[in-house]
């Protein structure tokens, strides 16, 4: 979102402040939209949203400067003509609190202070971690952290994203209520009413993505932001497991599979006690890779991925093939987890040194110890046949960046490379096509780089478009699988000013942030009350859940018409055809994530989130008839 630009439409239409007269004291935020301190809008004055069944949706409320004593009190939504309601606990209310960053991550962002992480206020339901006379224990609480009234500074305002979960099984039709902000005025008080008109659609979401994903998890730097450590590291394997179960959980709700890595138990003699670690493995892990984890928020989500947790850098290949056949033999055992295990030996080999010689080398070793490992290499197609052959067997998954799926001219991957892996997909049937996100979304090394804009981006000042556009990405190119190289990486500062930018990116590895009772020394700098450790979102981990429940749709539309599905994706991303644009001739859709333009340095915002909008609306035609989705 451009700050500037908006204020510029906004000043002398929005109200900044409310008075006993008019009583506006809010106003209503698209969740396609992404709000700042300064200027949030375009506003609404009432909500309206459509949800398929197991979808969670969104919208922003945006609290004006200048009111003391200000409440929000959530919606009662019931079915219109009926008395079902949504449960009230699948109606969800956080602040926006503003991260600040002192430089953009690119040209098209923005310093200053961003709204982004999401602490829950009001009773809140959600699994922790609490620290019981030096012992952990996870346990589900119901406790309000932070809670009404607040009051807001002249000028300024404070934001709050509310979030509906619609259960399996509620009925299809029309739920309303009415959403309550209210302020003291020196002895009065004064209310808006904002009414919230919720429209269930026919169809059901799956709990389980259909997009495969692999997010990786510092979890030493999940145990430091919260304090159980023993010097910088987590203090042994019961504590690393209970940390990665925690985040893994919360992902899962957030419809992405994370990188649960692992150490094994030792004997006497210094081999590894393989019945202990399963067991313990099994004790951690199992509800989450099975999806029969009693506290998920959707029920049955499961891992579409597991990565294989024993890899050491250090090991002898004798020690290494071992492992590895333990592990077959073990997650054999456990049903199909075998089949979703992915080996992940070195990440981006382009850029280490001897990094294709390792990766190769491991590789060779993983189908040694049992050729069904799946290998997965972040690398393009082409140094891949440079250097292990498009037909050589060594990799199973091969994970580009997505600026190296597609990119503008002049680049060394210009125009549509999805062709290229054509005869590498072919080679064996179990093989896979994936993709990254990188620091070539916002660049590397530059805060000002005029060349680079328009990509998919989760960094904090990128729009929410761009954090909600890779899944639609990777259905256009037919990409079946998402990695990211870290969502905690820098876990311990996320609070700080700064403290999560790397490679420029502000927030770029970093989708979440520590919920700890109180600041920890060492750790996280801010406590958020309560007595119990909880992971927080960013509003990026939300905007990119709502991609992945887009990309469901573009799936249920496929089913009923695949031209259909892919006319939809490629209107509100589009495709250009180009002679010699890649080896399909055609180019654009990557890098069409914002409306941003290189002359003037602007965009808006509000083109691309009216237009993700309306695709939405007629892909719930495609799959349901024009009675699921709203007017045209």
């Amino acid at each position: 979102m451009r700050p500037l630009r908006l204020l510029a439409l906004l000043l002398g239409s929005a109200p900044l402040a409310a008075n006993a007269a008019n009583a506006t004291l809010a106003g209503i935020l698209d969740s396609t939209l992404k709000p700042t301190p300064s200027n949030p809008g375009p506003f609404k004055s009432s909500v309206t949203v459509w949800s398929a069944k197991n979808e969670f949706e969104l919208f922003h409320v945006v609290l004006f400067g200048g009111n003391r004593g200000v409440s929000i009190k959530l919606p009662t939504l019931t079915l219109v003509g009926g008395s079902e309601q949504i449960p009230a606990a699948e109606i969800r209310i956080y602040e926006e609190q503003p991260i600040t960053f002192t430089q953009p991550s690119g040209i098209e962002g923005q310093a200053g202070a961003w709204p982004d992480a999401l602490v829950p206020y009001g009773a809140d339901t959600e699994v922790g971690l609490r620290l019981t006379n030096g012992t952990w224990q996870e346990v589900q609480t119901t406790e309000t952290r932070r809670s009404f009234p607040v009051s807001i500074a002249r000028n300024a305002t404070r934001t709050f994203l509310v979030e509906i979960h619609v259960p399996p099984g509620t009925s299809t039709g029309l739920f309303h209520g009415m959403l309550l902000v209210t302020a003291s005025s020196g002895h009065s008080a004064v209310t808006q009413s904002i009414s919230v008109d919720l429209h269930v659609r026919s169809f059901t979401l799956p709990s389980t993505s259909s997009l495969r994903s692999n997010l990786r998890l510092s979890v030493d730097e999940i145990c430091r932001a919260h304090g159980d450590t023993i010097g910088s590291f987590c203090p042994d394997q019961a504590g690393f497991r209970r940390w990665a179960r925690l985040y893994g959980r919360f992902l899962l709700d957030h419809r992405l599979s994370s990188w649960l890595s692992d150490a094994l138990y030792t004997l006497p003699d210094g081999t590894p006690d393989y019945p202990t670690s399963q067991a313990s493995f099994l004790a951690a892990y199992q509800s989450l890779i099975n999806g029969s984890d009693p506290y998920s928020r959707l029920a049955g989500a499961r891992l579409t991925a597991i990565a294989y947790p024993y890899l050491r850098s250090t090991d002898t290949d004798a020690v290494m093939t071992s492992k590895l056949q333990a592990w077959a033999v073990f997650s054999r055992a456990q049903g199909d987890w075998f089949d979703r295990t992915v080996f992940y030996t070195v990440d981006e080999p382009d850029f280490q040194a001897p990094g294709w010689d390792t990766a190769i080398h491991w590789a060779n070793v993983a189908h040694g110890a049992d050729p069904g490992f799946k290998v997965l290499l972040t690398a393009p197609i082409d140094t891949y046949a440079t250097h292990a052959g498009t037909s050589s067997g060594v990799a199973n998954i091969i994970a580009p960046v997505v600026d190296q799926l597609d990119n503008r001219s002049g680049t060394t991957h210009y125009g549509n490379q999805r062709p290229s892996y054509d005869a590498f997909l072919a080679f064996d049937p179990r093989n896979e096509l994936w993709a990254y996100q990188s620091c070539d979304s916002h660049s590397c090394t530059s805060t000002s780089d005029p060349s680079i804009y328009g990509w998919p981006s989760l960094v904090v000042d990128a729009t929410a478009v761009q954090a909600r556009a890779e899944p639609w990405m990777h259905y256009i190119y037919g990409v079946t699988g998402l990695h990211y190289f870290d969502s905690v990486l820098h876990l311990s500062r996320a609070w700080d000013m700064n403290g999560m930018t790397d490679f420029t990116g502000n927030g770029d590895g970093t989708l979440l942030y520590p919920g700890t009772p109180t600041a920890v020394a060492g750790g996280s700098s801010q406590g958020i009350g309560g007595t119990t450790n909880i992971p927080l979102a960013s509003t990026r981990l939300k905007s990119l859940r709502d991609g992945l429940e887009d990309y469901e749709y573009l799936k249920l539309c496929e089913a009923v018409s695949a031209s259909t599905a892919m006319n939809i994706a490629r209107t509100l991303f589009p495709m250009t055809s180009v002679a010699g644009a890649g080896a399909a001739n055609e180019t654009g859709s990557m890098y069409s994530a914002t409306t941003w333009n290189p002359v003037t340095r602007s965009d808006d915002p509000t083109t691309l989130a009216a237009a993700l909008a309306a695709r939405r609306e007629d892909l719930a035609r495609c799959i349901g008839g024009p009675t699921d989705a709203a007017p045209p």
